[in-house]
C-alpha cells in the first residue's frame, strides 16, 4: 500500500533520518515477518517489539531509538488523522528514557488491562491471555512467541528462565520468566499436563523433562493442535479490542 512507505504521510517535511527511519522499520517487520506490513498488522506490539528490538539487540544509543520512534509515531498519527487507522497505534508507545532504559514495556496500564480483559473475553481466553502475559513480562518477539516449546521453559514455583533458542542472527538468550507469565501459562497448560487443582507448584511439578516427547510440543497451539501464529492471533484481538472502544 502506498499509505506503508517511507514517503507517506507528513515525514516529507522532515529531514533524511526520519524516512530511513520509517524504512528501517518496514524493512525489520518484513524480515521478522515474512511478510510485508499492513494495517491490519500495525500494532501498538509491533511498535513495542521494534522498539525492544533497537534497544535490547542493535544496542543503539537511547537518541538514536527514540529518533526513530518519534518518526514512526508521527507517520502512525497522520494514518489515523487519514482514516488508514481506526485509532493510532503508536500514541502511547513510549520513548527510552536515560534512566528507564530496561523498561520492556511502552504501553499505559489502562492499554494493557484492555488487551488483557479482551483475551480473557475471547474463544480461548486460557491460551490467549497466557500469550499477551509472555509477550508483555518477556519483550520477546511474536514470530519467537510461536516457536516456544516446553522446553524452552524452564518453570519453577519460585522462579522461571525463558529460552529464546534463535532469536536475532540466531543468537540464543536467555530471559527471566516472572510470576505473571508463569501463573498465566500455569492456568492455559494445566489440561494438557493433567493438573486439576491449579498452582505453580504443581504445575512446575508436572512440567515436560527436557528431551521428553511432550517437552517438544509447541507451548502455544491452535484449534487444530499445530504450533499457533500469534502474529494472526495478536490481529484478530486488538482489532476487536479497537472496535469496542
Amino acid at each position: 500500500m502506498a499509505m506503508l512507505s517511507p514517503g507517506a504521510g507528513p515525514l516529507h517535511r522532515h529531514d533524511q533520518k526520519y524516512l530511513q527511519a520509517v524504512g528501517y522499520f518496514l524493512t525489520w517487520y518484513e524480515q521478522e515477518e515474512h511478510a510485508p506490513l499492513t494495517l491490519e498488522t500495525l500494532t501498538p506490539i509491533v511498535f513495542i517489539g521494534y522498539r525492544n528490538e533497537l534497544h535490547h539487540e542493535q544496542h543503539l544509543s537511547v537518541s538514536t531509538i527514540n529518533l526513530r520512534i518519534s518518526a514512526l509515531q508521527a507517520w502512525s498519527g497522520w494514518l489515523t488523522e487519514q482514516n488508514y487507522l481506526a485509532a493510532d497505534p503508536a500514541a502511547h508507545v513510549k520513548l527510552v528514557g536515560e534512566e528507564e532504559a530496561s523498561k520492556r514495556s511502552g504501553l499505559k496500564s489502562a492499554q494493557i488491562n484492555a488487551l488483557l480483559r479482551q483475551a480473557q473475553l475471547s474463544r480461548d481466553k486460557a491460551r490467549n491471555y497466557a500469550i499477551l502475559q509472555v509477550l508483555l513480562q518477556t519483550g520477546i518477539r511474536m514470530s519467537e512467541c510461536s516457536a516456544l516449546t516446553f522446553e524452552d521453559i524452564s518453570f519453577g514455583e519460585r522462579g522461571g528462565l525463558l529460552l529464546v533458542r534463535a532469536g536475532k542472527g540466531n543468537k540464543a538468550r536467555s530471559i527471566p520468566f516472572n510470576a505473571s507469565a508463569r501463573e498465566a501459562v500455569a492456568s492455559y497448560v494445566a489440561p494438557r499436563l493433567h493438573v486439576e487443582k491449579v498452582s505453580l507448584k504443581a504445575v512446575a511439578t508436572r512440567w515436560p523433562k527436557p528431551k521428553s516427547t511432550q517437552a517438544q510440543e509447541p507451548l502455544f497451539l491452535s484449534q487444530k493442535g499445530s504450533a499457533l501464529n500469534t502474529s494472526a492471533f495478536l490481529v484478530k484481538l486488538l482489532n476487536c479490542n479497537q472496535t469496542k472502544k
